[in-house]
């Protein structure tokens, strides 16, 4: 148990008991998970992990998902729901196979569309410094950034997939 699974614990056992006003059927549910996801400040690395074609490209790009795929059960009949964060992580996936068979599918493009959708949806208006040349425009993108904590999504997923029998 580490130090956030009380806190994990907590969100998911009030969600279960404030849900009995919602019948989670039809549009009849919530928008968004209800986690109170903490700030937390993250160093990005965008050249260590996640190579395109390489002997750990595998085993760098599998942990993306929780137990259960990304997927959540929800409400008195466990109503299956996707979690926007990994359907981006699993059109991330699509790209980098798209990349390595040098093949797209329509779902490839559907993925495209989906991350210039949340990209837009989300506009981080973080700015960026260049990194000289300037007419390479290339930009400093290694800097720490305060993000939500999303290590709690995860928790949170695994124990929702753990109390339900799929």
């Amino acid at each position: 148990m580490g130090p956030f699974s009380h806190f994990v614990s907590y969100q998911w056992n009030f969600f279960y008991y404030a849900s009995w006003c919602l019948a989670y059927e039809g549009e009849d549910y919530p928008q968004y998970l209800p986690l109170n996801l903490p700030k937390k400040t993250m160093a990005t690395d965008d050249m260590e992990h996640y190579s395109i074609n390489s002997s750990t490209s595998d085993a760098e790009w599998a942990p993306l998902f929780p137990d259960g795929g990304g997927f959540v059960f929800l409400g008195p009949q466990n109503r299956p729901f996707g979690v926007s964060m990994f359907h981006q992580f699993h059109c991330l996936e699509d790209l980098w196979h798209a990349m390595v068979a040098r093949k797209r599918s329509q779902h490839t493009t559907h993925c495209l569309a989906y991350l210039r959708q949340m990209i837009l949806c989300r506009g981080d208006l973080r700015i960026e410094p260049l990194i000289p040349p300037y007419p390479l425009k290339q930009v400093d993108s290694t800097a720490n950034r305060t993000c939500q904590d999303w290590s709690l999504v995860y928790r949170a997923l695994e124990q929702n997939h753990s109390h339900v029998k799929v």
